[in-house]
């Protein structure tokens, strides 16, 4: 498993918008990708558990990913986050 933590940097945080071009990102991955925020784990393909867990700029999230190719996937997952508008 792959993981890393990283600071939601996007202005209107990860709302309905974001949260559904993260869950369309994370659903071309066929492993295992989840997001951690304090004491809740959700799976990054649910629009519901996203979106649920109040992902605001300047939250801290870990995202784990396990599966193929589980360091390249995570390294563009964030890359993703870090660099959306909206």
């Amino acid at each position: 498993m792959a993981e890393r933590t990283i600071t939601v940097l996007n202005p209107t945080g990860i709302h309905a918008r974001p949260a559904t071009m993260v869950v369309d990102f994370a659903k071309k991955y066929p492993g295992t990708v989840s997001v951690i925020k304090g004491d809740k784990t959700g799976d990054l393909k649910s629009i519901l558990k996203v979106l649920t867990m109040g992902l605001k700029k300047g939250t801290e999230i870990t995202l784990q990913v396990s599966g193929e190719n589980e360091e390249e996937f995570l390294e563009s997952l964030c890359d993703f986050i870090a660099n959306l508008e909206g």
